[in-house]
């Protein structure tokens, strides 16, 4: 970091920057970045001229190579300006046309969370039900990438503390040798256990079929958001499912319910523990599978534990379905042929 956002500025003591070679990004408080400083451009003008007295960005270099700068003194820039007065006009210039570029970018990013990120974050299974103002908290920090067709989005074995969300596009889910295992479409998620802090490797790669646009949820935007005053019930509901989902990976659940001969501790039936998602009814409550077409693709449900039956709306009927079949403990199904047929558990 080159100068920090909020620091306090005065004119005659705040410098002024230029870059001679490299790159540096002006970054918002939540680490945003705002615009890019390219070589033979200034930075810090706000300040050296007495325009702000707090620093509103902070400034990182940003380049493969070494980053050149120049700094000119603050004293030495007001000396010079009380020399040359007509020679600050272009100087404010350029802070005003800058101004406007950055509130420009504001008005254009609030328009992309209202209208991409905030509908992706709360149609996400992850952070289904989570409250508005907990999921604006989230939104803040996040940014989106494009990727072409072909693309790697994420690969397996990468490290990884974050989740993504697909909001345009199609992408296969694949095997570390590249073998096809899955697909997503918009509206798809991955990386739960990453961003949960559960596992931090990818266990799959994701690669775009078509031209993807994603969303990139960091741990650390989640950390942000379930740290504020109002998640607490939210941060609450995190630390019992991050909880369950240990129990999941000790127990080996939910292929130890099946009569496979899986030990708990097999790796393939940890991996899927840590994926599971467990879902609790109550008596009489209706459960309704996912189709084989969800943007996350195929799902399976194994009953742990009670008994219910699968049901099938019939209307024509006076009572209004009919039982199809008993389920009970170790009972498997494939949740988009029952979400085919109309079919639902209870």
């Amino acid at each position: 970091t080159i100068l920090p956002f909020g620091e306090s500025c005065s004119y005659g003591d705040s410098h002024l920057y230029v870059v001679l070679a490299g790159e540096v990004r002006a970054l918002d408080e939540l680490g945003v970045v705002q615009y890019n400083v390219e070589a033979e451009s200034m930075f810090g003008e706000a300040c050296a001229l007495g325009m702000d007295w707090t620093r509103s960005n902070s400034f990182r270099a940003f380049s493969d190579s070494f980053v050149h700068i120049a700094k000119i003194a603050g004293r030495a820039l007001v000396a010079a300006l009380n020399m040359y007065p007509l020679e600050r006009e272009p100087l404010d210039n350029v802070n005003d046309m800058r101004k406007d570029a950055v509130e420009k970018f504001v008005a254009e990013r609030h328009m992309w969370l209202d209208n991409t990120v905030l509908p992706a974050l709360s149609q996400s299974p992850l952070l289904l039900g989570c409250p508005s103002e907990f999921l604006e908290a989230l939104a803040a920090p996040l940014i989106e990438a494009s990727f072409d067709k072909g693309q790697i989005m994420t690969l397996a074995g990468d490290a990884a503390d974050s989740m993504f969300l697909l909001v345009e596009g199609l992408a296969n889910v694949e095997t570390k040798s590249g073998d096809v295992v899955g697909h997503l479409t918009a509206g798809a998620e991955w990386g739960e256990i990453a961003v949960l802090g559960l596992f931090g490797t990818r266990l799959a790669s994701v690669r775009a079929v078509t031209p993807c646009r994603s969303v990139e949820v960091p741990a650390s935007a989640l950390r942000r958001a379930l740290g504020l005053e109002l998640a607490q019930p939210v941060r609450q509901a995190f630390e019992h499912l991050v909880a369950c989902r240990h129990l999941q990976v000790e127990h080996g659940m939910p292929l130890q319910i099946l009569d496979i001969g899986a030990p708990r501790d097999d790796i393939c039936a940890r991996a899927i523990a840590l994926q599971a998602e467990l879902i609790c009814l109550d008596e009489g409550e209706l459960w309704f599978p996912l189709p084989d077409d969800d943007p996350c693709g195929r799902h399976f449900v194994v009953i742990g534990r009670g008994r219910g039956a699968l049901k099938i709306a019939v209307p024509q009927l006076r009572i209004g379905q009919v039982s199809v079949m008993p389920i009970e403990n170790g009972t498997l199904l494939l949740e988009g042929l029952v979400a085919k047929y109309g079919a639902h558990i209870q």
